[in-house]
């Protein structure tokens, strides 16, 4: 180590900080005396800049590195020999591997005792992973300004405090206002009043919680209009997983919510039109069904003809009832106006009630209609009605398909779950047509049968009445050895179901 042009108190000082500095192979320390000559250099400047102490010592900087020269670096070393700390951030120099680079220099006085100043002092830092970590970095963000700015959305972002930092120029062209006056809650000031608060409510909440959310709002567009906006925002974290605030996206669904109510008038339109044409076919029905009554009281053994076609009418009469019924519920369900009440029922009587009505016609083909009831059966929570719908399609299915055998219920409750399975000794259904018969007027007919009987529409309102309760369909069957229907209900209530 040279030492020329210092006193013997800067050269101990100078000697304690390189050995502070040692274990740094990016940190160069360096001593200038009055006349800006090289006095002191330690080990790590040959690792910064390729060159030897000996070709520093004793010259001016300007003269070893001619660039820092002109980039006025030897006004800082005067700085700091009139008594001025001063710093020289980022400047650009030629690694030795002749690549570029950046260092830091923090100049100070070499004063090894108060008020006599020897010299200077600089502090070199290589800062070029740093630099180029920013200048990647800003890329990045330039990328992603270009990208938000380009975006048909309206992007935002908001900090960890909920404040709002950035907006695209797609939502202030939207707004027509400028990203100061849309800064921190500004945006809120083009929410409609009405929306206002619940708006709010919903944004802190979700900062709170740390929680993603999505709501509607109507903002003031540019023209003045109030626009329905769907708003969705996910919270965003630093690479060590520190929450760092929102960043979120909304879109104009104006045109998609004036459809929608469009839609639901449609739909009450649809529902008046069902409900007319069902009480005005409902009207001659019951008076044709009366009649029939009537019919079936005279004394008809003596006629037998007559007596088949007052049969068939009656067949007729019920299948047309059944349409009724079923397309008017189907319409409340594809319409989502189905209301489902949930309520504590015993399952058993209900199912005993149901096959009641079925047991003549079983017996009228020479059909067994039994019921099997699982140990400890609970009563269940779900809508009476609509499960007694269910039961009775699936047990009128069962019966009309089967030509000779049995129809057994079973039901059965385990693990939450209640089910009611319908097992026939029918003909069986083929794999092709398993999902078919859940569809609107499709079925499948017996080889026996020369036309099908029904209308097609039983197991479709099976199947949505199910799912309408929250339930599963399942089926088993195989051609020639019959079928079975589970139906899987939750055992406990159907709260908010409508």
């Amino acid at each position: 180590m040279s030492e020329r042009g210092i006193g013997e108190n800067a050269s101990r000082a100078l000697a304690l900080a390189e050995r502070l500095l040692r274990f740094s192979s990016t940190d160069a320390l360096l001593a200038f005396d009055a006349e800006l000559r090289c006095t002191y250099v330690s080990d790590a400047l040959e690792h910064l800049f390729g060159l030897p102490r000996s070709a520093c010592l004793g010259r001016r900087l300007g003269e070893v590195f001619p660039s820092l020269a002109r980039a006025d670096e030897e006004d800082h070393l005067r700085a700091a020999l009139a008594g001025r700390a001063e710093v020289s951030r980022a400047c650009a120099f030629e690694r030795p591997d002749g690549a570029p680079g950046w260092f830091e220099a923090y100049y100070s006085p070499l004063e090894p005792e108060p008020g006599r100043i020897e010299g200077a002092v600089a502090l070199v830092r290589d800062v070029t992973e740093r630099e180029l970590a920013e200048q990647r970095l800003g890329e990045s963000e330039r990328r992603f300004q270009i990208m938000a700015d380009s975006a048909p959305v309206l992007l935002w972002m908001a900090r960890d405090d909920s404040l709002c930092t950035f907006f695209n120029q797609t939502w202030l062209r939207f707004t027509g206002r400028t990203a100061a006056q849309e800064w921190g809650v500004g945006w809120a000031e083009g929410v409609h009043f009405e929306d206002l608060q619940a708006c709010l409510d919903a944004y802190l909440a979700a900062f709170g919680e740390r929680r993603a959310f999505e709501m509607e709002y109507r903002l003031r567009r540019a023209d003045g209009e109030y626009r329905w906006i769907l708003d969705r925002g996910v919270p965003r974290y630093m690479p060590d997983g520190t929450f760092a605030g929102y960043i979120g996206s909304c879109v104009d669904i104006t045109e998609h919510r004036q459809l929608e109510a469009e839609l639901r008038t449609s739909l009450r339109g649809k529902d008046d039109f069902l409900a007319m044409v069902s009480h005005e076919l409902r009207t001659p029905i019951a008076a044709l069904s009366l009649q029939l009554d009537l019919l079936h009281r005279e004394p008809l053994q003596d006629h037998p003809r007559a007596l088949g076609l007052a049969g068939r009418m009656r067949g007729s009469v019920d299948r047309i009832t059944t349409l009724i019924d079923s397309t008017l519920q189907l319409a409340r369900i594809k319409g989502g106006h189905l209301v489902v009440e949930s309520q504590r029922f015993d399952l058993v009587a209900v199912t005993e009630g149901a096959l009641s009505d079925l047991r003549p016609q079983a017996e009228r083909k020479g059909l067994t209609l039994t019921l099997s009831v699982g140990p400890a059966l609970a009563p269940l929570e779900s809508d009476q009605a609509l499960v007694r719908l269910i039961l009775a399609n699936l047990v009128g299915n069962a019966v009309k398909f089967t030509e000779a055998g049995a129809v057994e219920v079973t039901l059965s409750a385990a693990q939450g779950v209640h089910r009611i399975e319908v097992a026939d000794t029918g003909p069986g259904i083929s794999m092709d047509d398993r999902e078919r018969i859940f569809r609107p007027f499709e079925q499948v007919a017996s080889r026996r049968q020369k036309h099908k009987p029904g209308v097609g529409l039983g197991l479709s309102l099976v199947r949505s009445l199910t799912a309408a309760l929250r339930g599963e369909v399942d089926l088993e069957t195989e051609l020639g050895r019959g079928s079975r229907f589970t139906v899987a209900l939750p055992s406990g209530a159907l709260t908010g179901l409508r």
